[in-house]
This record gives C-alpha cells, sequence and structure tokens, in this order.
C-alpha cells in the first residue's frame, strides 16, 4: 500500500489493514513529507464549506425537520450558518495577509503573530470560528440523543467529527501552536483556494510510534540519503536513529 494508506491506518488503530508483523517501507525518503501532512491539520476554505454543507444536509437533519425533533434540526442548521459566516471573516483576515505578502506561501513566524494590525484580526476571527464549530457539535450530539435511528445518528457523528480537526487547526495554527509546530498558509488566487496549514517539524516520534514500535520489524528501503558518510541524520529523521 502507499505511504498515506499505512500512517492512516495507524491513525484509526489499524482498523484499515490486516495485522502484520513485518512491514516493508520502499522509497522511505518520501515517508517524512507524507507524515508531517497525516499528522498536521489544515483549515482550508473549499473543505470547511464542504464538510459544514455534509453536516446540514445529513438525511438525519432532513428526516428530522419533518417531525419533533425539529427544533434540535433547525438548531443545527443555524449553527452551520453562523460557522459559513465566521468562516468567511476567517478566511478574509488570512487573504488579507497573503495579498500583503505577496507570496503563494507565508510562513507564520513570531514576529508576525506579534503584529497586532496583521495578525489580531485573525485571531478574533478564529475564536469566533471555533465557538461557532463547538456549537455545531453540541447541536448535532443532542439531535442525535433524540434519535431512535442509530445509523443515521452515528452518520451525523462522523459528519461532525471532520469539523473537529478544523478546530483543531485553529488552535494550533492561530492561537497556541505547539513546540515543533510548523504553521504556513497557502494562497492560489487563480484557483480561488486559500489554506493555513498546520505541521510537526520533525515526524521521527511519529514514525516510530506508528510503524517501527507497531511491528516486530521494520525495513526501510531507499535511495541513499547518507550525510558526511553516514546514514545517522536520515535514520533519526525516521525515528529510528
Amino acid at each position: 500500500m502507499n505511504h498515506a494508506l499505512l500512517l492512516q491506518d495507524a491513525l484509526a488503530r489499524n482498523a484499515l489493514l490486516p495485522d502484520v508483523a513485518h512491514v516493508v517501507v520502499d522509497e522511505a525518503h518520501r515517508l517524512e513529507d507524507v507524515a508531517a501532512v497525516a499528522y498536521g491539520f489544515r483549515l482550508e476554505d473549499w473543505r470547511l464549506r464542504r464538510d459544514l454543507e455534509r453536516v446540514a444536509r445529513q438525511p438525519l437533519v432532513s428526516a428530522a425537520l419533518r417531525d419533533e425533533r425539529s427544533e434540535h434540526a433547525e438548531t443545527l442548521r443555524r449553527e452551520v450558518a453562523s460557522a459559513h459566516e465566521r468562516a468567511a471573516e476567517v478566511f478574509a483576515a488570512l487573504r488579507g495577509l497573503a495579498r500583503d505578502a505577496g507570496v503563494g506561501r507565508l510562513r507564520i513566524t513570531r514576529g508576525l503573530r506579534a503584529r497586532d494590525d496583521a495578525w489580531l484580526p485573525v485571531e478574533l476571527a478564529g475564536e469566533r470560528l471555533a465557538d461557532a464549530l463547538a456549537a455545531i457539535a453540541v447541536a448535532a450530539e443532542r439531535l442525535g440523543a433524540a434519535s431512535e435511528d442509530e445509523d443515521a445518528a452515528a452518520e451525523l457523528a462522523g459528519a461532525t467529527a471532520e469539523l473537529a480537526r478544523a478546530r483543531t487547526a485553529i488552535v494550533r495554527g492561530i492561537h497556541a501552536p505547539e513546540a515543533g509546530d510548523v504553521v504556513w498558509l497557502e494562497s492560489d488566487e487563480a484557483a480561488g483556494r486559500l489554506g493555513l496549514q498546520v505541521a510537526p517539524s520533525h515526524v521521527g516520534a511519529i514514525v516510530r510510534r506508528a510503524i517501527v514500535d507497531a511491528h516486530r520489524s521494520t525495513t526501510f528501503t531507499s535511495a541513499p540519503r547518507a550525510g558526511a558518510g553516514s546514514l545517522a541524520h536520515a535514520a533519526a529523521r525516521l525515528g529510528v536513529g
């Protein structure tokens, strides 16, 4: 399987792939970049709009609007509409940053965060969006609890769970980045896309926990990446050094 599926299986606590004792990772020099994406977080305008609409259009929501659960369903839809508005504020602030920088990729540094004129609007809008997403989670949980259709309730919970990663991206990307987090803004004006990306700067410990420690043996094969005649640096980046 590809690297992304292997790491997604680890994130899902080995729920996707059969149990194996030995793993061979080919093209291992690419694993670090894939792990950074898999274990990172993204706040993207198109993705968030899609995930919000997915919640609002759940079968359970549509069915509940026609019976005694309509109050719960209407509350959920109002919260989704509010989140759309708050999201527009966040991405407008981020788009202003990208436009002022004049580059497609902008690293979010301590210096930038210290500039109230540039960063404070992002922080305030991000806080409002995080609150709106939290309100959606509460409304969805109440609607699910009021339903006797367990499958429909589970599907709604799954759709809402996607928004939890967006909330984490707001926390880690805007308000409280963790040590080792790398945060940057990617803008593609031509495609009309904008996203805030959060990724760990060093994934060695992640790879070790997710792959190496989870199997009896792990073999990495790759083009040589020695530095000064030693593979120590490459081994450390893959969590085996």
